[in-house]
């Protein structure tokens, strides 16, 4: 278990592996953000997973494609400029 810790941000991330992710944050880890969330930093706990990602990362990649796709194409008309056809 590990904690990164974004002043900027004023965010602590705890990351727990798999067979961590029932287990309380340690005293020693809990002791050091303690004085970080009096401050109001936000604890953000996160916990790995056994699923497949691969399905989910694929269709977020093709969304985001789509996306900049029509941004480009709306940018294109309010330029006046009319795109050529392939």
């Amino acid at each position: 278990m590990r904690a990164d810790i974004y002043h900027d941000k004023k965010l602590i991330l705890v990351w727990k592996s798999t067979q961590e992710s029932d287990r309380p944050i340690p005293d020693e880890l809990e002791r050091e953000i303690a004085p970080l969330r009096q401050k109001k930093y936000k604890l953000i706990i996160m916990k790995s997973g056994s699923e497949d990602l691969f399905e989910p990362t694929l269709y977020l990649l093709k969304t985001n494609r789509m996306k900049m796709a029509e941004q480009e194409v709306k940018a294109e008309m309010m330029s006046g400029h009319t795109p050529e056809p392939a």
